[in-house]
């Protein structure tokens, strides 16, 4: 039966792309699969429409016959010396709800600033701003969020000079910094330890790049190795990670997920 599925789906991706879609995916979030409801099979089809964006998204699951989940739409505006306004909004077919969010990014000063909306209540969602410094070589950046419904702040900051960063991730409800320094040991290499102050929870990450891609290695002591291979293609990147757990023999309870991005 879920090969039948199967092949319904890669037809309905193959009209799609005759059609005009920009952006297929699909993604397996566990290796265990009883039909096409567990492959989490979406397809993305943006249209450009003069200056705007236009599209709608799809879930392709073993009721064919539903209609897209949403509509979105994209809108920028340039402002000159003001920078840019861009404009999201997104329809919810099942919830009948509208998602909106309005950014305004000046690269000249290094700011950015932007506001979510709902129709549904609460209707202020969040907030959030950006900046982007550097001085004397040295980079500074930081970003942070006010979450009206969840009424917590959170957000990082980082430093970076040459070969090295050093990043402060906070959030309110955890109240749990992160700190995290990662390093270039050369062209391919990065290492990136990472400290939680309150907890002491900790964990060693390495990452090498390749050709056209990358593999990234975090160490999580006591608990799990999660590995993540990225492959970047003309016609696509393929992402797959693995959770490996450390208390377990034989790779017992080892999760693997996997996704992949069509440029059509």
């Amino acid at each position: 039966m879920l090969f039948i599925q199967l092949l319904i789906a890669l037809c309905v991706i193959a009209v799609a792309s005759a059609g005009g879609a920009k952006s297929l995916t699909a993604a397996v979030k566990d290796t265990n699969i009883g039909d096409l409801d567990g492959l989490n099979l979406e397809l993305s089809a943006p249209f450009n429409f003069k200056d705007a964006i236009v599209g709608f998204k799809y879930h392709l699951g073993t009721n064919l016959k539903k209609g897209p989940e949403s509509f979105f739409g994209k809108y920028s505006v340039a402002a000159g010396e003001a920078g840019k306004i861009a404009f999201d909004g997104t329809f919810k077919v099942a919830s009948k709800t509208v998602d909106v969010a309005s950014t305004w990014v000046n690269d000249k000063i290094g700011l950015d600033i932007g506001v979510k909306a709902s129709s549904a209540e609460p209707y202020f969602k969040n907030v959030a701003f950006a900046t982007r410094q550097t001085i004397n070589g040295v980079k500074w950046t930081l970003d942070s969020a006010y979450d009206h419904v969840k009424k917590s702040i959170s957000g990082n900051t980082g430093v970076s000079y040459n070969n090295g960063n050093v990043n402060v991730a906070f959030d309110s409800e955890n109240r749990d910094p992160r700190v995290t320094v990662s390093y270039d040991v050369d062209e391919k290499n990065t290492i990136a330890p990472s400290y939680a102050l309150k907890s002491g929870d900790a964990s060693y990450a390495w990452t090498r790049k390749l050709s056209g891609g990358s593999v990234s290695t975090t160490l999580f002591p006591n608990e799990k190795v999660s590995v993540n291979w990225r492959d970047e293609g003309s016609n696509g990147v393929w992402s797959t990670k693995a959770d490996i757990p450390l208390d377990t023999n034989n790779g017992a309870g080892t999760k693997v997920s996997f996704s992949r991005d069509w440029k059509v």
